[in-house]
């Protein structure tokens, strides 16, 4: 199976952002401007590309296999689901609200020839079902995950063994349920990364 390192969304991301400086202000290293900006439209979050390292590290933490079914709540351009599914040959679903970036994304898998299991939703990731998930990665902002913290916690605890992975933010409220936290050194600055589960 042939490796995917994601760089071929470099491209699309770059035009967005022209397209949307504003929308990119903002990153994780900057979260004042973050927690002031106004998303809008129902969003929770701004859209921050993954980089290849994080994407990497993410499934460096998570022992992955065909059987595995990947769920990205919040995709942005499908890079996260689409490298799962193309380097482990599993289920993935990606989540997002911006129907842009849903463009963008289910573009990508078609381009890499995964449609056969990546699935890319354009929806609200506080209404959707993951109860299948095996594996919910988030990438959200602090004080948008109490908004998912009562569906966590449920899907966790009605679902043992499923792996939650939060990149960079903790998920206040879960401790007791944490497997590991981890740091790593994602380009060229240091960044956790946060693992709950339930009686695995």
């Amino acid at each position: 199976m042939s490796q995917f390192d994601s760089s071929s969304c470099d491209f699309e991301f770059e035009e967005k952002q022209k397209r949307n400086p504003e929308l990119f202000a903002s990153s994780p290293i900057q979260p004042r401007k973050m927690f002031a900006y106004d998303w809008g439209q129902g969003m929770i979050a701004p859209y921050v590309a993954t980089t290849n390292a994080t994407v990497r590290r993410v499934f460096e933490l998570v022992a992955l296999s065909s059987s595995s079914v990947v769920w990205d709540l919040g995709c942005g351009d499908g890079k996260l689901v689409i490298f799962a599914a193309k380097n482990y040959g599993c289920r993935a679903v990606g989540v997002e609200l911006d129907r842009e970036l849903v463009a963008l994304a289910r573009a990508q898998v078609e381009k890499e020839e995964v449609s056969d299991l990546v699935e890319i939703m354009c929806a609200d990731l506080l209404q959707v079902d993951f109860g299948q998930a095996s594996v919910v990665v988030i990438f959200l902002l602090p004080a948008s995950l109490p908004l998912l913290f009562d569906k966590i916690l449920h899907h966790l605890l009605r679902n043992p063994g499923t792996i939650l992975v939060s990149i960079f933010w903790e998920v206040v409220g879960l401790k007791h349920l944490e497997i590991n936290r981890q740091v790593a050194d994602i380009d060229n600055d240091v960044k956790p990364f946060y693992m709950y589960a339930s009686n695995v």
